[in-house]
């Protein structure tokens, strides 16, 4: 992967959320300081036309900008240079993205897998940002990194992304400095608990097997009533399928909960068109950790587990699910 022409990028970004067709207003600023040997005289900024108005543009640095097919293209009549710092503003109105879950509630998540608009290329260990989210008292709205008030606060993140739910309760919980918190529709307090119960449970067990917890927040919301399993919103975020079951439920959920507490060493990477194996098997190795050290069910694990290794059978996947493997590519990461 190759590194950004950029160091120290923070976004400032302040989101109103309007109950008008799904849409939201913000402003944002991206401030970076230049670190490419070679002067630069052109920075593109990703905007997702599709779900993105842009409304004004202000940059720092005499240029003119241009809006073509998802990008927003800066070009800087002075080039700028190393250590030169860079500030663009803009302020745009947008769709939340996502679907709708649980039938009669709404709940929608924008930032799935990317903010908009953001650098074409941001450095490797992640991006600052800083977030306030204006929103009706109606509404539960959790974003990346910790809450402070209306604000949600990141260090070296890969990916913001929040979630707008006008139904939800929250139950949150904060141990060891990170922030635990399940989004759940009425009548589910108890799932929500084990949810938050297991998560700090693997989150802590993983802390102690690698010697440290990547995000400062973990944020989950359970969804559709079918085994499919669970999906990255943004860093620190996921949504957890399969949760509404009867008496053999919470084995399943121990499971899922853990394996997407496992991915969060491992990145925003899921793609549901193209799942990435090596991606996949990775949260599944330190889920099988956690399940075998603390004794829980392991049947569902097993499960999947035959699940991969016949998906490379039929050529879908490109490394053997040997846990010793797994285990090694975890050291190398």
């Amino acid at each position: 992967m190759r590194d950004s022409n950029f160091k120290q990028v923070q976004y400032n970004i302040t989101i109103d959320l309007l109950q008008i067709n799904n849409m939201y207003y913000a402003t944002q600023s991206i401030t970076c300081i230049c670190d490419s040997y070679s002067a630069l005289s052109q920075v593109v900024i990703l905007t997702e036309q599709t779900n993105i108005d842009i409304l004004t543009v202000e940059v720092n640095h005499d240029s003119e900008c241009e809006l073509r097919d998802g990008l927003l293209i800066v070009n800087l009549k002075e080039p700028i240079k190393l250590g030169d710092f860079f500030t663009i503003s803009f302020n745009y109105n947008a769709k939340l993205p996502g679907s709708v879950y649980w039938n009669d509630y709404f709940q929608e998540f924008a930032g799935e897998k990317s903010w908009y608009p953001r650098l074409a290329v941001e450095p490797i260990l992640g991006c600052d940002y800083d977030v306030l989210i204006h929103a009706p008292e109606s509404m539960s709205v959790y974003g990346t990194g910790q809450r402070i008030g209306k604000r949600f606060v990141g260090k070296s993140i890969q990916n913001f992304g929040f979630i707008a739910s006008e139904k939800f309760l929250v139950i949150e919980k904060k141990t060891q400095d990170i922030d635990f918190v399940c989004l759940y529709p009425p009548g589910s307090e108890m799932l929500a608990k084990g949810v938050i119960d297991t998560a700090i449970e693997a989150a802590m067990f993983y802390h102690e097997l690698l010697g440290f917890y990547p995000c400062n927040s973990f944020t989950a919301v359970p969804g559709a009533e079918y085994y499919v399993g669970g999906c990255p919103i943004a860093t620190g975020m996921v949504h957890l399928h399969g949760m509404q079951r009867t008496k053999n439920s919470f084995d399943y959920d121990n499971c899922i909960v853990a394996h997407e507490i496992a991915h969060q060493y491992f990145g925003d990477t899921y793609d549901y068109k193209s799942p990435s194996w090596v991606w996949l098997g990775l949260g599944l190795s330190l889920d099988y950790e956690f399940m075998l050290k603390t004794n829980k069910s392991m049947g569902q694990y097993e499960k999947y587990y035959n699940y991969l290794n016949e998906a490379i059978k039929l050529g879908k996947a490109d490394i053997p699910f040997k846990k010793e493997e797994l285990m090694r590519r975890i050291a190398d990461t």
